[in-house]
């Protein structure tokens, strides 16, 4: 993923301000959660920064529950 990120991410514009199709990005998250092989060219740029950016929103949830979790 940081792969494609790193190399086809620089030429695509507005790469990280597109939105990837929801359907799409949940499709290739639970391939990836079952372990499907995914090849580069099956993955648009747009696609693995809309994986990346909700891989990220729930790196942020789980640090807000710990925070929560420490102040009970």
């Amino acid at each position: 993923m940081f792969e494609i990120l790193y190399d086809k991410g620089p030429d695509t514009t507005g790469i990280f301000r597109k939105v990837a199709n929801t359907r799409s990005v949940k499709d290739t998250i639970e391939k990836i959660e079952q372990n499907i092989v995914l090849h580069d060219d099956e993955i648009h740029p747009i696609l693995a920064a809309g994986i990346f950016k909700v891989s990220l929103q729930s790196l942020r949830m789980i640090e807000e529950k710990e925070k929560e979790y420490k102040s009970d």
